[in-house]
C-alpha cells in the first residue's frame, strides 16, 4: 500500500519530470513568434547545431516520421528560417541550412529558455544550485 509520504514523492516526481517540457512551452510562448512552432524550433536548433544535416537524420534524431519533418521543414523554408539544398552526392537527399532569421529565432528562444531556468533556480541558494 502506498502511504501518504510515498504519494507526495510520486506527485513531486511527476511535477519535476514536467519541468523541462514546461520550460520549452514557456520559452515558445514568451518568444512571441507565432510562426515558429515548438517542433519547428526543435528542427531549427538541430540544424543550427549541425549545418548541412539531412532531413532523414533530423527525423531520426528527433524521433519523428520523415513526412512530418518534411512538412515542417517546408513551412520553415517558406517562413525563411531554413534553406534546403539537394545533396550533390545523393540527389534524393536534402541538406538543411539555417538562415540568419532562423538563427535569430533560435537564439531568442534559447535566451528566453535560459531566463525561465534562472527564474526556476532563483529560489535555491548557491550551495543548493551546486548539488
Amino acid at each position: 500500500m502506498i502511504d501518504k509520504l510515498e504519494l507526495n514523492r510520486l506527485d513531486l516526481t511527476v511535477h519535476l519530470m514536467r519541468l523541462p517540457r514546461l520550460g520549452w512551452r514557456y520559452a515558445a510562448k514568451a518568444n512571441r513568434n507565432p510562426k515558429m512552432t515548438g517542433t519547428m524550433n526543435n528542427i531549427c536548433i538541430a540544424v543550427a547545431l549541425e549545418e548541412g544535416v539531412s532531413q532523414d537524420t533530423i527525423a531520426r534524431k528527433l524521433k519523428m516520421d520523415k513526412s512530418s519533418v518534411a512538412k515542417i521543414v517546408t513551412k520553415a523554408v517558406k517562413e525563411g528560417y531554413l534553406t534546403r539544398e539537394t545533396n550533390p552526392k545523393d540527389r534524393r537527399e536534402y541538406r538543411l541550412m539555417i538562415t540568419d532569421a532562423g538563427r535569430q529565432a533560435v537564439e531568442g528562444f534559447l535566451e528566453t529558455l535560459e531566463e525561465w531556468q534562472e527564474k526556476m533556480m532563483s529560489a535555491f541558494s548557491e550551495e543548493e544550485k551546486k548539488q
